[in-house]
């Protein structure tokens, strides 16, 4: 028979793994198909005084292997980008 995994489902399992990682905020995921591997870019809002570097590789490593686990799918890149750093302020606009 025939699997289909749609990249809906991939976004999922990369939100779903990074939930459980201290530091984040809030995260978005976007995913790609390019040939016969997965893209998947993430997007961050961190906490302050946590060390983007290293949260950043954290998130990756954690990311493919999970994605490539559960799907059998070999990721060929997992991007992190970080948007900002929350500091619970709200903007105001006078």
């Amino acid at each position: 028979g025939e699997i289909r995994i749609s990249l809906e489902t991939i976004e999922n399992i990369a939100l779903a793994v990074t939930r459980k990682i201290q530091g984040i905020k809030e995260i978005k995921a976007g995913s790609a198909k390019t040939e016969e591997k997965i893209r998947v870019e993430l997007r961050v809002i961190l906490l302050p005084e946590v060390n983007i570097p290293s949260l950043s590789e954290e998130i990756q490593k954690k990311v493919k292997h999970s994605v490539e686990t559960a799907t059998g799918i070999e990721v060929s890149n997992v991007s992190v980008i970080v948007e900002n750093v929350y500091t619970g302020y709200r903007s105001r606009v006078e």
